[in-house]
């Protein structure tokens, strides 16, 4: 028979075992009506999926228990994060690191999503790095390639995104340098040009290729480009030397004042005004050089305005000369030829003792150019110094006594001064130099006959008649 239990023993606790039986059986209750009620919710969320604010057209996305709609995924390319919705694109090169990282969907379970595409391992995206590079070789990517992957809830495909994989600048500039020839190169190359967000490098490679091809023009262009973002010395250079290349001799004298601001050298000066007589006529580089002054540093200003100064007085432009090439002078100019294009200038200004200034400043430095110092007898002349010019001129005829020409000269003088002495014994230096002239024997002879020396007179006007017999003057 079974055993009675007391009420004494259930009060000492034999009626505990009862009572967790009860328990038990209570929460068993519970757990089957949880899981009855977990299906049916199943079940609704199957049958009767809510209507959700993610579909494109405001119909068939529906937020429900498993997903039947993908809404975006969360893309991890070079640990930058990109999100990405339902059938959209996303560009990529073939280096780039991509993982999917996150997919949003509009069903409760974030579980059972997976991933498939043709011909490339779409699941691995959701566990680790994946490069495309790694799957076909550069050249395959020369035009766009479109890697579709299709998104699967339990099976059923739920929504896709699409990777264009395409080459970077850096995968175009690789494909150029491994080919020898240049038309490709410059093909690459410019490809490489079209890719956003590219390296200056870029450009400069390009404009080098169009330039070893002989392409200036196009060279030009790519410099005129990379200026407008950096205008460094190095690249104003480029430009510079495209420009003189390619012939186009207006922007190449532009970018010329550029660089003298740049880097201003009298090298690069004197290149400037070597260019600038190659290409223009003297009035046309006066007309420029006037216009575009103010572009000039300050530390090549002095031999800018004597360059202009000169190239004025050439004209015979001698009041803009005159003022250019004080100003020269004026910043530390001093040259010999600008002392002496300073001194033509006055000259014919009129302005005698700057003339001479100038003229004597140039002959510290020149001492033997006799035409200038013959021009000095001039100019003292002009300022009314009849006996330095003579003086001067003695000092040249001292240097080279055989030169006619200066003792012609001194006999001009001479004359002027009534010293008729000396007069007479220079006389006998031009006739010793030149006995065939005829007036000096003439004059000679007029000399001893104002001295009463009837013998010599006579002598030195037989001999001019000799060389002009018919020369009644001396006949008489």
């Amino acid at each position: 028979m079974g055993k009675k239990l007391t009420v004494d023993r259930y009060r000492k606790g034999e009626g505990d075992t009862w009572k967790s039986r009860g328990k038990k059986r209570s929460l068993g209750r519970i757990f089957i009506w949880a899981l009855v009620l977990v299906s049916i919710l199943l079940m609704v969320g199957i049958l009767f999926p809510v209507p959700s604010n993610h579909g494109e057209d405001g119909s068939g996305s529906y937020f429900a228990i498993f997903p039947r709609n993908l809404i975006q995924a969360e893309v991890l390319i070079n640990n930058k994060r990109i999100y990405v919705e339902n059938r959209n694109e996303i560009h990529v090169y073939p280096n780039d690191k991509i993982r999917i990282t996150d997919v949003v969907t509009d069903g409760l379970i974030p579980w059972g999503i997976k991933l498939i595409s043709d011909g490339f391992p779409a699941e691995a995206l959701l566990k680790k790095k994946i490069r495309l590079i790694d799957f076909w070789p550069l050249n395959f990517f020369k035009e766009p390639h479109k890697i579709r992957i299709t998104f699967l809830a339990w099976g059923n495909p739920i929504g896709e995104i699409t990777l264009v994989g395409e080459l970077g600048y850096q995968d175009w500039i690789k494909l150029a340098e491994e080919t020898d020839n240049i038309e490709t190169k410059i093909f690459y190359l410019e490809q490489a040009a079209k890719v956003p967000q590219k390296s200056i490098l870029v450009d400069l490679k390009l404009a080098k290729l169009y330039g070893e091809k002989g392409d200036w023009e196009e060279a030009a262009k790519i410099y005129e480009k990379i200026s407008s973002v950096s205008d460094s010395k190095e690249i104003v250079k480029k430009l510079l030397e495209s420009y003189i290349k390619s012939n186009q001799v207006d922007r190449a004298l532009k970018t010329y004042l550029i660089l003298l601001k740049k880097e201003p050298t009298v090298k690069n000066l004197s290149e400037f005004f070597s260019y600038l007589q190659k290409h223009k006529k003297r009035y046309q580089i006066v007309k420029f050089l006037n216009k575009n002054s103010y572009q000039v540093p300050t530390a090549l200003k002095a031999p800018f305005y004597a360059y202009l100064g000169s190239l004025e007085a050439n004209l015979h432009k001698w009041k803009p000369a005159s003022v250019h090439l004080e100003k020269a002078i004026s910043l530390g100019a001093s040259e010999p030829d600008i002392y002496y294009n300073l001194s033509i200038a006055y000259k014919e200004l009129g302005a005698y003792s700057l003339a001479k200034k100038y003229l004597q400043k140039y002959l510290k430095k020149r001492p033997n150019d006799s035409d200038s110092q013959l021009l000095l007898t001039q100019l003292l002349q002009q300022e009314g110094e009849q006996q330095e010019a003579i003086n001067q001129l003695r000092k040249l005829i001292d240097k080279d006594p055989k030169n006619l020409n200066l003792h012609l000269q001194l006999l001009k003088l001479l004359q002027k001064s009534g010293n008729k002495k000396e007069l007479l014994e220079e006389y006998k230096k031009v006739i010793s130099l030149d006995p065939q002239n005829r007036v000096a024997w003439y004059n000679l002879g007029i000399l001893y006959f104002e001295q009463t020396n009837w013998e010599e007179a006579e002598k030195a006007f037989k001999k001019a008649l000799e060389l002009k017999p018919d020369d009644t003057d001396t006949k008489s």
